[in-house]
């Protein structure tokens, strides 16, 4: 695989010329952290407590909010134009629209120090993009279970009329809890009310075909994100990569995705057609909804689910735990189980009178 670099990593817009704008250089840096350092009182309610990250768009810190005594997200804009305010405004209104479990809710927004800031839920845990590089891969079963769960927010949020966007493993948070949560309406469009803007803006990695090439956007854009996602969980890497920003997008146009058999991987054939569907180039090739292209991939609710919170321990680093001699399909051990595997193990329970090493109900992945 080539290597990541910054710019396909990270939102990008383009400028009226076509160039792919690059993410925040080291002047740009030091300036907007001089303004938000670590200590400082914004809005006169948030205290800054640390840097939880940077990207193309701006930083992202975690604050106290000493109105309501509770740790909140604070992301600020790289940019300090004015356009920006309407943009943040549209964001926290957006996600003041959306109420749901794996939507992270948006508190406020404001402005200080000519940059403006978002304040939404801060989500103690992993992002996807943690996982993905602790373990490269995830079986099949684990990335079933995570389109699942995502499928079921972004059709929420497009129902509402909301599309993300720039969907992508930064922006999926895996809570302590073990919810998935989806992460940063930044350049979300709201389909009752915008306009396509004129230029690319999103991540060049996750890019549908539309979106790359400044077109129209639905809820079927975020279904071709998801489906590069699944992609990367199954293969170790995206359909698609260059260190080239535009080369990405054009490849998001106009190549086709290598089979998932020539990376080894062995998948049923019709969990595998239902991701080269969802990467179809025409949004009218895909599936309606995103909860169809789940469906197709597998994930089903009749599927033994893998407790998420154990995602981030890679199989081979699991400790079984045997609970043998259960004399029926006992709740109790079930319970222990699931409990136990949420911490990491692996965990395997057996009926008193099967044979002797058969199991006939297994919580391990």
């Amino acid at each position: 695989m080539t290597a990541r670099s910054p710019e396909t990593l990270s939102y990008c817009v383009s400028t009226s010329d076509g160039r792919i704008l690059p993410p925040l250089d080291d002047e740009q840096n030091a300036e907007l952290e001089s303004a938000f350092r670590v200590g400082a009182r914004i809005g006169r309610r948030y205290l800054l407590q640390s840097s939880l990250g940077r990207g193309g768009m701006g930083h992202v810190f975690l604050a106290r909010d000493e109105r309501l005594d509770r740790l909140v997200a604070m992301k600020v804009m790289a940019e300090s134009q004015p356009g920006r305010r309407e943009a943040m405004a549209k964001e926290a209104r957006l996600g003041a629209l959306l109420n749901h479990p794996g939507i992270a809710t948006v508190f406020d927004f404001g402005m200080h120090a000519s940059r403006f800031f978002t304040i939404f839920e801060y989500i103690e845990g992993l992002t996807l993009r943690d996982v993905l590089q602790r373990r490269r891969q995830l079986p099949l079963a684990e990335a079933r279970q995570v389109v699942g769960e995502l499928s079921r927010a972004l059709d929420y949020a497009h129902s509402n009329g909301v599309v993300h966007r720039d969907l992508k493993p930064e922006n999926i948070c895996l809570a302590k809890s073990g919810q998935l949560k989806i992460l940063d309406l930044g350049v979300a469009r709201d389909l009752r009310h915008d306009f396509e803007a004129q230029g690319f803006s999103g991540t060049p990695a996750y890019a549908a075909p539309e979106q790359a090439a400044c077109g129209p956007t639905d809820g079927r854009t975020d279904q071709y994100a998801l489906a590069v996602i699944t992609y990367e969980m199954l293969a170790g890497r995206r359909p698609f990569a260059s260190a080239s920003p535009l080369l990405l997008l054009s490849m998001h146009q106009q190549d086709v995705p290598e089979s998932l058999g020539r990376h080894g991987l062995q998948i049923p054939a019709d969990a595998e057609a239902a991701i080269m569907r969802a990467l179809e180039k025409e949004p009218g090739r895909r599936f309606a909804t995103c909860q169809e292209y789940a469906d197709a991939f597998g994930c089903h609710p009749t599927v033994p689910r893998t407790p998420l919170a154990a995602l981030e321990v890679p199989q081979a680093q699991r400790i079984s735990v045997y609970l043998c001699h259960v004399g029926s399909d006992s709740l109790v051990a079930r319970r222990t189980a699931e409990a136990l595997e949420q911490r990491g193990f692996s965990t395997w329970y057996y009926q008193r009178d099967a044979l002797p090493g058969v199991s006939l109900h297994t919580q391990s992945v």
